[in-house]
């Protein structure tokens, strides 16, 4: 089993930011986060992960949800980001390569409920039953 993951959900002004990802030519959405370190709580490591993939300060507003897929565990957190707009930084700007892309995007919750290549999608549907 993979380990655990925290990932942050920042919505601001109706918009929600995702992470776009194209990786071996297949675009792809998913929330900024990552790996929960050895002995880290998932709140602390949501807000490293999200200080590092944003290059930004944050905090958490509140727990969202948690859910298993078949190889890992996931903490969701709602974030306030201290920065008006992300930077990409990380480790994820060290893998930027032309077939492995990273770029955040501001969509619309409409938008975001109707993207079809959104990952893992139970994260989609548990954020917009708990939106709703």
């Amino acid at each position: 089993m993979k380990k655990e993951r925290a990932v942050g959900v920042i919505i601001r002004n109706n918009k929600i930011l995702l992470l776009s990802r194209i990786k071996k030519g297949w675009q792809f959405f998913c929330f900024p986060g990552g790996g929960i370190e050895p002995g880290e709580t998932p709140e602390r490591a949501v807000v490293r992960e999200i200080e590092e993939e944003c290059s930004s300060k944050n905090k958490i507003i509140k727990f969202l949800f948690k859910f298993k897929t078949e190889d890992r565990e996931a903490y969701y957190y709602l974030i306030d980001l201290e920065n008006e707009e992300p930077i990409l930084g990380g480790p994820e700007i060290n893998r930027q390569r032309e077939e492995n892309r990273y770029e955040f995007v501001w969509l619309d919750l409409q938008e975001f409920a109707k993207l079809e290549n959104f990952y893992p999608p139970e994260a989609k549907e548990k954020l917009l039953s708990y939106l709703s």
